[in-house]
């Protein structure tokens, strides 16, 4: 599978993070360079990255938290 260059560019930001990166809405995030960017028509970078299995994302209901994590997958594409 070939991965686009700024879904590559999310994924070695977010090895840099550990593997783990706060996914809560916030203006400040730099999750927000990879949210609402169009960059795969119907769809942003940081959904992209979903859809192809190489993060997955948990949501804390109680904190109002979420995080995003790199799986085996996104962990393996970076390793190419």
């Amino acid at each position: 599978m070939t991965v686009p260059d700024k879904v590559m560019l999310l994924l070695r930001m977010m090895r840099a993070a550990k593997g783990e990166i706060d996914a809560t809405d916030d203006p400040h995030s730099l999750l927000n360079y990879f949210c609402d960017d169009g960059e795969f028509g119907d769809t942003d970078t940081f959904n992209k990255a979903i859809e192809l299995g190489l993060i997955r994302t948990t949501h804390h209901d109680i904190f109002e938290t979420s995080a995003a994590f790199l799986t085996p997958a996104g962990e393996a594409a970076l390793r190419r």
